[in-house]
């Protein structure tokens, strides 16, 4: 080994061992103690805010707005998201755009992944939907002498399509910047139609994109640090010094 590689590779080492400082320190439980009381107020002043908002979405069945929402609801299901996400990885691979290859296949995976975890949940919640026949309330696995898993009046916590929607945003907000303000407001939008439509409440939105953001980071980071070089690098790329740097077996540009 030259010198010169003995003293990249040290740089490298350097880097890694700073930044799973940082983790670590992000992990203390100070700072983990105080992440979980700001996501437990949120969710909590989300249910608060369930009963107005569902109110107010009855009240105003005809709105202008409504062809909108259906829209956005329709073509934002995880199926489309997960086409157009292989289609762009699809069309990166046959003209060779690294980056834009590794990108439609992290938005691929965290698609699936957050709105599979979010599906999940909600199949066994048992929470009725804002425009359920049914009384509002939880009704858990079993209602009736039916079970409710697979009940979409009774699957409503929380949202499959904000999960799936967040999470496939997640490397377009993280891994770009001219992309990630189309991907806050596909997220703002998906998490909006669902509610203004009356298939789910704020808290099945919330807790939805709580699930998207922390799966979509988790997914994204890890393929981030894994990128090559021809991946992580240009003045553009929008991927982080530790991923250029490992890239490129040398010191952050």
């Amino acid at each position: 080994m030259s010198p010169m590689q003995a003293t990249n590779l040290g740089a490298v080492r350097t880097i890694g061992d700073g930044v799973a400082t940082l983790r670590w320190r992000a992990l203390r439980p100070p700072v983990f103690f105080a992440w979980a009381a700001i996501l437990l107020l949120t969710v909590a002043l989300a249910f608060v805010g369930d009963a107005p908002i569902d109110a107010w979405v009855r009240a105003n069945p005809d709105s202008q707005w409504k062809p909108l929402a259906w829209f956005v609801t329709r073509y934002g299901e995880w199926y489309f998201l997960l086409a157009a996400a292989l289609v762009a990885w699809g069309a990166a691979v046959w003209w060779k755009q690294g980056r834009l290859e590794t990108l439609a296949l992290a938005m691929a995976l965290t698609c699936g992944a957050t709105g599979a975890t979010a599906t999940l949940i909600r199949s066994v919640s048992g929470r009725t939907r804002p425009n359920a026949a049914t009384a509002q309330g939880w009704y858990g696995l079993h209602h009736n002498g039916c079970w409710n898993i697979g009940r979409s009046e009774f699957n409503s916590f929380p949202s499959g399509h904000v999960g799936a929607a967040v999470g496939f945003v997640m490397p377009l907000i993280l891994g770009t910047r001219r992309g990630r303000w189309l991907g806050v407001g596909f997220g703002l939008a998906m998490g909006w139609a669902r509610v203004f439509t009356g298939y789910h409440h704020l808290s099945d939105v919330v807790v939805a994109t709580i699930i998207g953001v922390a799966g979509g980071w988790l997914i994204w980071r890890r393929m981030e640090s894994r990128l090559p070089a021809s991946l992580a690098t240009g003045p553009r790329s929008g991927f982080s010094p530790l991923a250029r740097t490992r890239a490129t077996g040398g010191t952050p540009k």
